[in-house]
This record gives structure tokens, sequence and C-alpha cells, in this order.
């Protein structure tokens, strides 16, 4: 093929890839004037559910759950309340489904002291109805009032897989100088654990699969043909890159850093990794303070071996992200670029068997923390994406959808 054929099919699909347009629909929900915390679930019927906190009368927390219906969110029903919540900007509740079942479970937070980190992870799975949900139960076992918190799961055979970040290590008690660590947090390790929960509550399997990871930052999980594969930000010897670990078979492999990016922080980023599955093709994303990056790998061989990072944003970025694949050979990532004191929900689309990328702005809202992280989901091609509209009298979830 001759240069002047290669140049022009290059301008042809640069050309394609500028004219691609997006319509992007604003879904109704009944979120109220002070919500946030909002997380999206795709069942296997297809229907989509949308989840968050309202805050009530400035006390009573509501983890609340919506089914989409004609493009709005309806049907709402009460998951779990309390006066005695975490309710945090980084560390929110979500709602999955177990295989082959239509039931439904959830998790929050919930405190079990009056030190500013000593909480709990509550589960609750739906009853004979998504209106009727069990009481909530405790899912780790230590018993010590400490932080657990930033929960990913995910179905798994015929139960779900849990992965939390569990502070049993680091009560304030062992503190000499408590106001001197970043969080209040003590002075032991925080530490990566995970556990299978059955349709009953049943709790089993209980495994630390990291000893000391970075206190605050999001873990996820994900299922792959060859198993599931878990990812979390490390802290090995203040270095804060992230990691990833595989289960083969009945063990755990050895935590291994998904890519040196060598970023020497004091104090934790809160700014977790995320991870998503189809088939043996596995998506991870990352925010690397070092170089002020988001970046995405991918593998198409169930996490054997991972392509060359790509940078995600072309702006200021503040991370807060999400990842989600749209087929077998697609995925979207989500991130917020900063604009003054605003930020831009962004989503980039990537193509793993041509490498083509396209980018689209969603939405706007602020830059702080009440902002909180945009969630996506996908079904058929039709992206969800979940976030918080911030302004300067409320907070309020926004649900939009876009056909990718």
């Amino acid at each position: 093929m001759s240069k002047f054929y290669c140049f022009l099919i290059v301008i042809l699909l640069i050309a394609c890839k500028q004219e691609t347009t997006f319509t992007i629909t604003e879904l109704l929900n009944p979120s109220n004037d002070s919500s946030g915390e909002s997380s999206l679930l795709i069942d296997k019927d297809g229907q989509v559910y949308l989840s968050w906190i309202d805050l009530e009368e400035d006390t009573i927390s509501k983890l609340q759950l919506a089914k989409l219906t004609d493009e709005s969110f309806n049907n709402v029903s009460t998951i779990a309340s309390g006066s005695d919540w975490f309710v945090n900007w980084a560390d929110f509740p979500a709602i999955t489904q177990f295989p082959n079942s239509k039931k439904l479970l959830a998790y929050w937070l919930q405190k079990s002291d009056t030190g500013s980190y000593d909480y709990d992870v509550r589960i609750s799975t739906s009853e004979k109805s998504q209106e009727q949900w069990s009481a909530g139960k405790i899912l780790h076992n230590d018993g010590i009032n400490a932080e657990h918190g930033f929960v990913s799961m995910t179905p798994y055979q015929d139960k779900m897989l849990a992965v939390w970040l569990d502070g049993r290590h680091m009560t304030k008690e062992q503190t000499k100088d408590k106001e001197s660590h970043d969080h209040g947090h003590g002075e032991g390790a925080m530490t990566l654990r995970s556990a299978i929960i059955a349709s009953d509550n049943t709790i089993s399997q209980r495994v630390e699969l990291d000893n000391q990871v970075c206190e605050c930052c999001q873990t996820d999980v994900a299922i792959s043909d060859k198993g599931p594969i878990v990812v979390y930000r490390n802290s090995e010897a203040g270095i804060r890159d992230i990691y990833y670990t595989r289960k083969i078979g009945n063990d755990w492999t050895l935590p291994k850093a998904i890519y040196e990016d060598g970023w020497q922080i004091a104090g934790c980023p809160v700014n977790g990794p995320r991870v998503d599955a189809r088939a043996n093709n596995v998506a991870i994303t990352w925010y690397s303070g070092a170089d002020q990056k988001v970046k995405t790998m991918y593998s198409t061989d169930g996490g054997d071996s991972f392509s060359k990072p790509m940078i995600v944003n072309e702006r200021e970025t503040l991370g807060r992200l999400d990842i989600c694949f749209l087929n077998e050979s697609e995925y979207a990532v989500s991130y917020m670029e900063s604009e003054g004191e605003l930020a831009k929900v962004m989503v980039k689309k990537y193509s793993i068997t041509d490498s083509i990328d396209q980018v689209i702005m969603i939405g706007k809202t602020s830059n702080s923390r009440a902002s909180g992280f945009p969630r996506l989901a996908s079904n058929d091609d039709q992206l969800y994406v979940s976030y918080t509209y911030v302004d300067s009298t409320s907070q309020r979830v926004v649900v939009k959808s876009l056909n990718i």
C-alpha cells in the first residue's frame, strides 16, 4: 500500500472519530437535596438499579433503592437507616446481585464506637421482595472497634466474593501521639481481607490477602474466566502504587505491582483503582500522583499479562475513577477533570482491538469532596453514569445515560 493511501486512511479514521456524537439523557431520580454516595447495578435480567444515601433531619442516613422504568427511577424502598452511620464521600455503600438468583446484597458502614474511624461493614440481603431486607450483619469477625471499609463485592460461583480494608491492627490504644498520624489512625498496619458470602448471609473463607496496604483507598474486584482479580493501593516503604492479587484454584497469588509509578506520599491519597473483566479480558484504571495521571491497561489472557499503560486524562485531574466493560472488546473509564472550583465528569471509551479511544463530557459539579466518585454500569452498549451534583445550597444524585 502506498504512503498516500496510508495517509488517507489515517485522515478518514480521525475524521470519523471527531464526528462521533453521543446523546446524553438525564434520568429522573427521587433523591433529596441532601443526597450522595450513589451506586449503580444492572441485574441479570437487564433491570437498572440506583442506590444512594438520603440524609434526613441532619441525623438520619437512609440507604435507598430505586428501579429504572421509562427513563425515571421509581419504586423507592429503604434498605436500611440509622443515626450512627459512617457516611463518607469516598467510602460508600453499594448493591450487587447473587448469581442464579433475584436476591440482592447491600452493604454500608455503621459506627461501632466513639472514635472517628471506629466503624463496621454491615451487609443485608433482600428477602421475599426487594422492598424487604434482612437485619444488618457485620462482615468481619474480629470484634475490634476500628476502621473497616472500602468494600468491593462481585458475584462469584454461586455466592459473593467480598474484599475490604481491615484496620483491626490499627487501634488507637496503640498510638502514643494520636494527633500525629494521618486520618487519626493507630500505628498498626491496615490489611486487605476477603470473604465469601452465601445468599443466607453465611460468611466463610475469610482470608488476609495483604498485611500492609494504603489506609483509605478504594479496593475493587472482578472475575475473569481465569478467576478473581483484586486491585488496591499498597503502601510498602511509603510507595503507594497499585497492586493486584489473583485467585488461582484455591490460592491467592503473592501481591504484585500492576505498574511501578513510584508514588511516595506521607498520607493516604483516597483515590483507589478500579477493575472490570469480560471473559478473558481484564481492564484496570488508577491514578498516580507521581505524574498526576490517570492510567489504564488491559489484559487479554485473564490477567497473566498486561498491556503498557495508556494515559487517560488530558487536563488536570482529581482522579475519582470507575471502569466498566461495554462489550467484550470495549470498555469505559470515568474520571473527573478539575476546572477551577468546578469539576467535569468525563468518560473515555477504549477499544482493545483497535486502540481507538473517545472522550465524552457527562456533566459538571463541584470539585469538593462532597461531589464524591462517579459510578458506571452498562447494558447492551447503553452506559449509565451516576454522580453527585453539588452547588452552594444543596447536593443531589444525578444519573445520565448515553448510547456508547
